[in-house]
């Protein structure tokens, strides 16, 4: 079907999310490959400005937020509250801390990450970490201290 119409990699539903968000935010790491072999814009944006790198990490999908980082994501990218995919791992909805443990840890090992980036409620990651989980503000303390 993708090779009669590669433009349904870009459709998206009402809200902006395309379908490799969706996979993204449901943990499917074959098909975010699929979608990013095939050319899915994997900087696309939803109406809140979320990449599939915000949904991954909204989740704590690391294996998803691993992909998306090898091809090359920007991991700095700000939604339109000024939140990157590091703010939303740490206050992840994801009920499983080790994950949420290693979608930060990912995100840290990201070249280029910026940890200081203030969200629009004026929140930093160290900030988020700080008062949400010891463990997360003593990963994120020690990123800060190499």
């Amino acid at each position: 079907m993708l090779e009669d119409d590669p433009q349904l990699l870009s459709c998206s539903d009402d809200d902006g999310y395309t379908a490799l968000h969706r996979a993204a935010y449901n943990n499917h790491l074959e098909t975010v490959a699929f979608l990013l072999d095939r050319g899915s814009d994997a900087e696309a944006r939803t109406k809140q400005g979320w990449t599939p790198l915000h949904s991954a990490a909204n989740w704590g999908n690391y294996e998803v937020i691993g992909r998306l980082i090898s091809h090359g994501v920007d991991v700095n990218a700000r939604s339109n509250g000024n939140v990157t995919a590091l703010h939303l791992a740490i206050n992840s909805q994801c009920e499983n801390a080790e994950n949420i443990f290693h979608s930060v840890r990912y995100l840290l090992q990201a070249p280029g990450i910026d940890i200081g980036v203030a969200s629009g409620a004026g929140d930093t990651p160290v900030e988020l970490a700080r008062r949400t989980s010891p463990m997360l503000y003593m990963l994120i303390t020690d990123h800060l201290n190499r």
